[in-house]
């Protein structure tokens, strides 16, 4: 991470006081827990083959900067509705991301309002 300019943090399993806790949360949350484990802003990305495949493709520093972007907190931009006056909060989430953008006026445009748009 650091060649491509951002910076990165290591642990060491061997050094951690609660080791267990944390090879406990990586068996709960990824469902294995060989090492290394590759994690960008809490979002688990696989372990080694899949960190140098991304390096090796050039696709390493475009996905971190999307999972970067994913870690800024977003809040719904309520104050404009869409075409048909529905909101951010009350219309672009979960199953309806597929209409992103299909009801935008020139005062709504999801993409740039609508966090699960973004």
């Amino acid at each position: 991470m650091n060649s491509i300019g951002y910076s990165s943090y290591i642990v060491d399993f061997d050094r951690l006081d609660n080791s267990g806790e944390v090879v406990q949360f990586m068996q709960d949350y990824i469902g294995n827990t060989m090492v290394p484990a590759l994690f960008l802003n809490g979002y688990y990305i696989g372990g080694f083959t899949q960190l140098t495949d991304s390096y090796n493709s050039g696709d390493l520093e475009t996905q971190y900067h999307e999972w970067n972007m994913r870690q800024v907190e977003c809040i719904n931009d309520d104050t404009v509705g869409d075409s048909y006056g529905d909101t951010c909060s009350n219309w672009y989430t979960g199953s309806n991301l597929e209409f992103c953008g299909n009801y935008d006026t020139a005062e709504f445009v999801a993409q740039d309002m609508c966090c699960e748009c973004m």
